[in-house]
């Protein structure tokens, strides 16, 4: 009985080659049919984003009249800023406010979103912090930012009295949009489309219990077939799928045998 039981649970490659082989014209149609639809529905709904970056050093700088050399404290004082720079960067009354009134923001945008706009990074061997901000103006976006890191040395120099921030890069007009259309995950998602299409096929195999053609009667049976007599109507015609034979009944009206 668990022999039987194995021979119906048992599935082969060649079973998998034949399903691959009935359907294949169908899954490149779900490829092509997702592909298409997927781009050009994202191209419609798609909103472009930029965003720009500019680069700030954090560093003590001695006043004109004390030394001049930079000794390790300054850099171990200037190591310990980067945290609370990263912090105090988003102070809403010094930094963000500030900057709105000098672009013009007030009325445009809530200080909400301005501050859902902006995001800080830091390098991890260097003592650079890294302000960006997206939007769906290059241009805007690369404004804002520089405005930003302007304001920020500004606030934190003033704070303490002496120069520890300096903007070492400005951001630049960004020629490309940071979040394109993806390709490789449209083809991604019409692939799994693909995978549940022939998904669907596979279950309508093994769930078919019928004795279709030689290879089933030992499958199910587990007889061995000694011999099979041909329909003539087969011999100019190609199998069905999987491998079935027709045959015909007196009014010549085809079933499956």
């Amino acid at each position: 009985m668990e022999e039987q039981q194995s021979r119906e649970t048992e599935i082969r490659l060649q079973d998998l080659w034949t399903i691959l082989k009935h359907c294949w014209w169908q899954l490149l149609i779900v490829l092509a049919v997702v592909t298409v639809v997927l781009y050009i529905g994202m191209n419609f709904t798609h909103q472009d984003e930029y965003t720009a970056t500019t680069s700030i050093y954090v560093m003590t700088v001695p006043n004109e009249d004390a030394d001049k050399s930079i000794d390790t404290t300054s850099i171990s004082i200037a190591q310990n800023l980067i945290n609370d720079c990263q912090v105090l960067m988003r102070s809403r009354d010094q930094v963000l406010r500030p900057v709105m009134v000098s672009q013009n923001l007030e009325g445009l945008i809530e200080i909400e979103e301005l501050e859902g706009m902006f995001s800080v990074s830091r390098s991890d061997t260097a003592r650079v912090l890294y302000l960006s901000i997206t939007s769906s103006s290059a241009q805007r976006s690369t404004e804002i930012v520089n405005a930003l890191g302007e304001q920020v040395c500004t606030y934190f120099n003033g704070l303490y009295d002496q120069k520890l921030l300096s903007v070492v890069d400005h951001a630049t007009v960004p020629e490309e949009p940071s979040n394109p259309i993806s390709l490789v995950t449209i083809l991604l998602i019409a692939f799994v489309c693909a995978v549940l299409v022939y998904g669907i096929h596979f279950l309508k195999f093994i769930l078919d219990d019928k004795i279709n053609n030689a290879d089933d009667v030992e499958k199910y049976l587990g007889l061995s077939m000694l011999g099979v007599i041909p329909n003539r109507h087969d011999s100019s015609r190609k199998k069905s799928k999987y491998g079935y034979y027709y045959s015909y009944t007196a009014d010549g009206e085809k079933q499956r045998q």
